[in-house]
């Protein structure tokens, strides 16, 4: 049974992001194994960051997988995907080359656009007129399976050893059947009207189009701060401890402040303002970014706890504006902005692989968060686009 109108429908929206929780645990395992793989096949900087990019390289089909979830039945592609994670990342540690590992996260990849484009489209038909705190909950359970994903690895490579980690995929597989008895009837795109023709696409991206353009480059430039720090975190913290637990902790800790300000943040948006939200986002997470960089000592975590807090809010934040434009194909749109979104983490992190070649991670880490001010003077615009686009 669907929800009624203007209903927050909690169960399902819980179910939904326990499947999210499920998905991404498998998908935030590269960070934490990022400095054994780096040592195993000795890869720079550079080509370390590059495998993000393969993780998002199937991004570039979200707008397809999108319009053709708008007409199917999106929820196979929810239900196929916790699978298709769970099996290829928990392969990665089995790599015996770099072409190997990047097949299996482009394998990866592709779970995760089948995955995150159907999703929000789900969620918003079942948060009824609570669309912010609906994706709080979907995000704080991706962000939540960010912090305790590299746990989880890192216990299976000290039970196992780095190619005995195969063994935790049953997991995916299990949430997979799961989802398939709760689901397999649930219609994700009735009562959204349909126009199939190529007038009705032209005329919503062009309506929607300056609301884009402003979104890609605010998340880029949020990105050089949350995506780098997912990324690089435990590589950066293991070099200048030493310890390569330590680091993987770290990034825990930090994914699990994240959680909580994606879970926070989403839901005061719909209080205080989206574009308010990001404002604060921008001006609080750079800054503390630099003060983590520039300090010493347990404080300096404190400021990383800061970080997360804010920077992790954009996500829901922006992904609950882009559900509120008006537009018939919802699921399409929703595939435009995660394409945006994750090229956008792409292009930040080959951005901070390549400066901490030339320079050192610490330095590149600098400039990230430096030029993250930057989205300060594209949110004024961003704010007129939203009043206009969404009234």
């Amino acid at each position: 049974m669907e929800a009624a109108p203007n209903k927050f429908d909690r169960s399902k929206i819980i179910l939904i992001s326990l499947a999210h929780y499920i998905h991404d645990v498998y998908s935030s395992f590269l960070a934490p194994l990022l400095p054994l793989l780096i040592e195993k096949l000795s890869i720079s900087y550079s080509a370390a960051g590059f495998l993000t990019v393969v993780q998002r390289l199937p991004t570039l089909i979200n707008p397809f997988v999108g319009y053709f979830s708008d007409r199917i039945k999106a929820r196979y592609l929810l239900i196929i995907a916790p699978s298709l994670t769970a099996f290829s990342m928990s392969l990665i540690g089995l790599a015996s080359s770099y072409i190997v590992l990047v097949i299996l996260l482009f394998m990866m990849g592709i779970g995760a656009s089948i995955f995150h484009v159907p999703a929000p489209v789900l969620i918003k038909k079942i948060s009824g007129d609570k669309v912010g705190k609906g994706m709080g909950y979907f995000m704080l359970s991706g962000e939540f399976a960010r912090s305790t994903g590299p746990l989880v690895i890192l216990w299976a490579v000290s039970t196992w050893g780095l190619e005995g980690s195969w063994r935790v995929m049953p997991a995916g597989l299990l949430f997979s059947f799961i989802l398939f008895q709760k689901f397999r009837s649930f219609e994700i795109s009735s009562g959204i009207k349909k126009d199939t023709s190529l007038g009705g696409i032209k005329a919503t991206f062009a309506k929607l189009y300056p609301l884009l353009v402003r979104l890609a480059f605010v998340s880029f430039l949020h990105a050089l701060i949350r995506s780098t720090l997912n990324a690089f975190l435990a590589t950066y913290i293991s070099e200048q401890t030493g310890d390569y637990q330590f680091g993987v902790y770290a990034l825990a800790g930090y994914q699990l402040f994240g959680a909580a300000g994606a879970f926070v943040l989403g839901s005061w948006s719909d209080k205080i303002g989206k574009k308010r939200a990001l404002l604060i986002i921008s001006i609080v997470a750079p800054l503390s970014l630099l003060s983590f960089l520039l300090s010493a000592g347990y404080v300096q975590y404190l400021f990383l706890a800061i970080v997360g807090l804010t920077i992790f809010g954009t996500q829901p934040v922006l992904l609950a504006l882009v559900n509120e434009t008006d537009s018939n194909f919802p699921a399409m749109i929703n595939g435009v902005y995660f394409s945006i979104s994750f090229l956008a983490g792409s292009a930040a992190v080959m951005s901070l692989g390549f400066f901490a070649d030339i320079f050192d991670m610490h330095t590149a880490f600098i400039i990230s968060a430096v030029a993250s001010l930057l989205s300060l003077a594209i949110i004024p615009g961003l704010i007129k686009s939203e009043n206009k686009e969404t009234s």
